[in-house]
C-alpha cells in the first residue's frame, strides 16, 4: 500500500461524505436552469402556471396568501391576524418583501414571485437530497445516484416546484417528518427532531392541526418511546406550537389553523347548508371579530371577518349534522373517500397547466407510471417482493414489530387527510398526493432493491455450494446480508430456556494452527469458572492456508460453546473483529489474539471491571503492565504508533493508557447500529472515536512474545494504521462524540 493510494482513499472517504451537498447542488442548478430556459416560453417571462379565466398564477392568487401589499407594509400585523391559512409561507413571502422596500408596488409582486422560485428550487433540491441520503442508508450509494438522477427528472417535483404554493413546501417537511421518525424507530435519532420536524408540519399546512400531534404521540407509544422522551416531546410541542393555537383561540375563537376548516367539513360529509339553515345559526351565534384584524388584512376577501363568521357558522352546521345523523354522515365520508381516491391517483403533474412540463418530452412516460392502477400494482408489488427478502428490519425501510404499526399510523393518518378534501364535489387530492409520493419512490425502490439484491445473493450461495465452496461454517443471516459494519442489538434466542449469552469473545485467526486447541481450552477453563454456559467464542479465520479453521470446527463437539467462522472473500484483523460482532449473541463483547500473545489469565479481571464498566481495556502500560520480552524493534514501533495517535487524535487516544490494544471488552450498547469503518489492525481505537459514551476501565497485563508462528506487523500495517489516523482526524469520527 503507497502513500499516494492511502491519498486516494481519504479523498474517497471525502468524496462519500459531501456527496449529499454535491446532489442538493446539482439538483438546484438542474431547476434553475429549467426555469431560466423555459422563462422566455412565459408571457410575462417569470410565471409558469396561466389561465385565461384566472390569468397568471402569482403568489398572491393563491388561497394560502395575503396581498404581498400588506405583507411589505406591515409584515408582523399582518401574520399577527392571518387566521385562514398556517404562517409559514407568508412569512416566507413576507421577509423577501422587506428586501424590496424601495421597489415600485406594480413590480413588487413579480419581484418576489422570482426570489420565491429560487426558495421553491432549494425546497426542490432538499427533497431530492433527502431521497438520494434514504436511499443511500437502504442500498447503495451508486444505487441512491441513480435513483435521485430519475427522480430529478420527475415531472412531478419540477412541476410544483414552479407553483406558486405551499405543496412543495409541504412535501419536503413530510419527507423529513417521516425520515426523522423512521431514523427513531432504528435507534439512530431523537424524539427532539422527530418533535421539531412535526412543528413545522403544523406552521405550513392545514392537515396538520393540533390533533395530528396527539395522533404522533400514539405512534411514539408504539414505536416504545420511553415516559421521559413523550414528557420531552409534549413540552418541546407546547412551547412551539402552543402560541399559534392561544393566539386563534383568543383573537378568533378557533383551536384551528384555518378558517375554511367548517367548509371542509361540511363538503367532505357531502352537506351544503341551505340560506336559511345559515342565517338561523348566524342568529343564535355571537361572534368577536378583533377590528384590527380588518385594518390588516390587504383587502383579501378570504381572510376577512366574513369568511370567520362564515367558518364558525359551518363548523357548528357540520357538527349537528354529524349529532343528528351519525350512521348517514359516516356513509357520507366513506363516499368522499372513495370520490377522492379517484382523483389521488391521477399524475400529480397535470394538475393544471405548466410552460415547462407541458414540454418535458418524458413527462407521458412518468405519469404513466406515477398513476392509476400502474402505480398501485408497482407499490403493492414492491412492498411484497421487498418483505420476502427482509425490507422489514434493521436494514429495511419498514420497521420490526409494532414499530410498524407506529410508521403507519403517521403515514396512514397523512394518506387519509390527502383524501378527505372533498368539498362537495371539488377535490385536489391528485395535488396533495405529491405530499407523499417522495416517500412512495423512496419505498419502491428500496423494497425492489432489496429483492434483487436478495435473489442475487442466493444465485452466488448456490453457485458456491455447487462449487464446494464454505463461506460461513455457522452462517448467521445478518452476516450474510449485510456489507455494513454495524453491530446490531443482541438477536432472539432460540430457545426459551437456553441461557442468555452474557459473554461473545471473538478470535481473529490467520495460519494460527498451531495455537488454536490451546487458546480455546485455556479460555474454556478461566470462563467455566466464571460464567458456565453463558458465553462463546467466535474464531474468525481469514480462510488459513493451515487450516486454523477445519481444526477450530474440528473442536465444536468438545467445545458447544464455540463457532467458528471462514472468510473466503474479505480480509483484514479489523474487519474480522467486527464480523464476528455481527455474529455474537452476547451483551458484552470482546476480542482477544488466537497466538497466546494476550493471556487468558486476565480475562476474569476483565470481566469484574466490566460489572461497572461499558469498555474495559487491557493495558500494557499500566502500573502491572508490560512490554514483556518483545525486542526493541517491536518496542519502538509500539511507542511510536501510540504517539502517532495521541498527536493526530489526542481527544480520542488520550482517554486511556493503551489506544493500540487489541484486548478488550466493550458493552453492545456502547457501539450498537454505530457505523464502523476501520482500517488495519487496530479496532480499539475507531470505537474510542465513533463509539457512544460510556464509563472506562483499564487493567494491566504483560504482553507476552509469539510463542508458535509469524508475526503478521509490516510494512502493510503501519500504512493501514495511518490512513486509518488521518481519516479519524480529518474526514472525522461519528456525531456520538467517543467514549469517556
Amino acid at each position: 500500500m503507497s502513500f499516494k493510494a492511502a491519498g486516494h482513499d481519504l479523498w474517497r472517504d471525502f468524496f462519500v461524505r459531501a456527496m449529499p451537498l454535491i446532489v442538493f447542488l446539482m439538483c438546484f442548478l438542474f431547476i434553475t436552469g429549467l426555469e431560466r430556459t423555459y422563462r422566455a416560453c412565459s408571457p410575462d417571462h417569470i410565471h409558469f402556471q396561466y389561465e385565461r379565466s384566472t390569468g397568471y398564477w402569482t403568489s398572491d392568487l393563491m388561497m394560502q396568501a395575503l396581498p404581498i401589499r400588506a405583507l411589505r407594509a406591515t409584515p408582523l400585523r399582518s401574520l399577527w391576524y392571518l387566521h385562514k391559512q398556517p404562517p409559514v409561507l407568508d412569512a416566507i413571502r413576507a421577509l423577501t418583501a422587506q428586501f424590496l422596500k424601495r421597489v415600485p408596488e406594480n413590480v413588487l409582486l413579480k419581484r418576489v414571485d422570482s426570489f420565491l422560485y429560487l426558495v421553491w428550487g432549494l425546497f426542490f433540491a432538499g427533497i431530492a437530497t433527502v431521497v438520494y441520503v434514504w436511499l443511500k442508508k437502504l442500498t447503495n450509494l451508486w444505487f441512491a445516484l441513480i435513483a435521485v438522477f430519475f427522480w430529478m427528472l420527475h415531472p412531478a417535483p419540477i412541476f410544483y416546484a414552479m407553483l406558486l404554493e405551499g405543496t412543495n413546501m409541504s412535501a419536503f417537511f413530510v419527507l423529513w417528518f417521516i425520515y426523522e421518525l423512521w431514523r427513531y424507530g432504528k435507534g439512530r435519532g431523537s424524539v427532539v427532531s422527530v418533535a421539531f420536524a412535526a412543528v413545522i408540519l403544523f406552521y405550513t399546512r392545514t392537515m396538520f392541526p393540533w390533533y395530528f400531534f396527539l395522533v404522533l404521540m400514539t405512534a411514539l407509544v408504539f414505536l416504545k418511546t420511553p415516559a421521559r422522551q413523550l414528557l420531552v416531546f409534549t413540552g418541546i410541542v407546547l412551547i412551539l406550537a402552543g402560541p399559534l393555537l392561544v393566539k386563534q383561540s383568543l383573537l378568533f375563537g378557533t383551536t384551528d389553523t384555518t378558517t375554511f376548516s367548517g367548509e371542509h367539513k361540511c363538503g367532505i360529509l357531502w352537506y351544503k347548508p341551505e340560506a336559511r339553515e345559515i342565517s338561523g345559526a348566524r342568529a343564535t351565534m355571537v361572534f368577536h371579530y378583533p377590528p384590527e384584524a380588518k385594518l390588516y388584512s390587504g383587502g383579501d376577501p378570504l381572510n376577512s371577518e366574513e369568511q370567520y363568521q362564515t367558518n364558525l357558522v359551518w363548523t357548528a352546521l357540520a357538527n349537528a349534522k354529524m349529532r343528528s345523523d351519525p350512521a348517514g354522515m359516516l356513509s357520507a365520508v366513506f363516499r368522499s373517500l372513495i370520490y377522492d381516491l379517484q382523483r389521488y391517483w391521477k399524475p400529480s403533474a397535470q394538475y393544471t397547466n405548466n410552460i415547462v412540463v407541458d414540454r418535458l418530452i418524458w413527462a407521458p412516460a412518468y405519469n404513466a407510471v406515477f398513476s392509476g392502477w400502474v402505480f398501485i400494482g408497482l407499490l403493492l408489488l414492491s412492498v411484497w417482493l421487498g418483505c420476502s427478502k427482509g425490507v422489514v428490519g434493521e436494514r429495511g425501510i419498514l420497521l420490526s414489530g409494532r414499530k410498524t404499526v407506529g410508521m403507519m399510523i403517521v403515514i396512514g393518518y397523512i394518506f387519509l387527510l390527502s383524501n378527505l378534501n372533498n368539498r362537495n364535489g371539488w377535490t385536489e387530492a391528485d395535488r396533495l398526493k405529491f405530499i407523499l409520493e417522495p416517500w412512495f419512490y423512496v419505498l419502491i425502490l428500496s423494497c425492489l432493491y432489496r429483492f434483487f439484491e436478495g435473489s442475487g445473493n442466493r444465485f452466488k450461495r448456490a453457485r458456491r455450494r455447487w462449487q464446494g465452496e464454505t463461506m460461513l461454517l455457522r452462517p448467521p443471516a445478518s452476516l450474510q446480508e449485510s456489507r455494513d459494519l454495524i453491530i446490531g442489538d443482541v438477536p432472539a434466542r432460540e430457545g426459551a430456556k437456553d441461557a442468555a449469552v452474557y459473554l461473545s469473545l471473538v478470535l481473529p485467526t490467520y495460519n494460527e494452527g498451531s495455537s488454536i486447541e490451546g487458546i480455546i481450552r485455556q479460555l474454556c477453563r478461566e470462563l467455566d469458572g466464571r460464567i458456565p454456559g453463558r458465553y462463546e467464542l467466535i474464531v474468525v479465520d481469514d480462510d488459513s492456508p493451515d487450516g486454523t479453521w477445519s481444526i477450530a470446527q474440528s473442536l465444536v463437539s468438545k467445545y458447544p460453546q464455540l463457532v467458528v467462522i471462514r472468510r473466503r472473500h474479505e480480509r483484514g484483523l479489523a474487519t474480522a473483529v467486527i464480523r464476528g460482532w455481527q455474529a455474537a449473541q452476547g451483551e458484552v463483547l470482546g476480542v482477544m489474539d488466537a497466538d497466546l500473545q494476550h493471556s487468558p489469565l486476565v480475562l476474569p479481571e476483565l470481566l469484574e471491571a466490566a460489572r461497572t464498566a461499558d469498555l474495559v481495556v487491557a493495558s500494557r502500560y499500566m502500573a502491572a503492565g508490560g512490554l514483556g520480552d518483545l525486542n526493541w524493534v517491536r518496542r519502538f514501533a509500539s511507542h511510536a504508533a501510540r504517539l502517532l495517535a495521541l498527536m493526530m487524535l489526542p481527544e480520542v487516544a488520550g482517554q486511556i493508557s493503551d489506544p493500540m490494544s487489541g484486548y478488550f471488552l466493550v458493552r453492545r450498547g456502547m457501539i450498537s447500529h454505530v457505523r464502523l469503518s476501520p482500517l488495519g489492525y487496530k479496532t480499539l481505537i475507531e470505537i474510542l472515536a465513533r463509539g457512544r459514551k460510556g464509563r472506562v476501565a483499564e487493567v494491566g497485563y504483560v504482553f507476552r512474545e509469539r510463542q508458535n508462528g509469524a508475526s503478521k506487523i509490516g510494512p502493510r500495517i503501519f500504512l493501514d494504521y495511518v490512513r486509518h489516523l488521518l481519516r479519524l482526524r480529518f474526514v472525522g469520527p461519528s456525531r456520538s462524540g467517543g467514549i469517556r
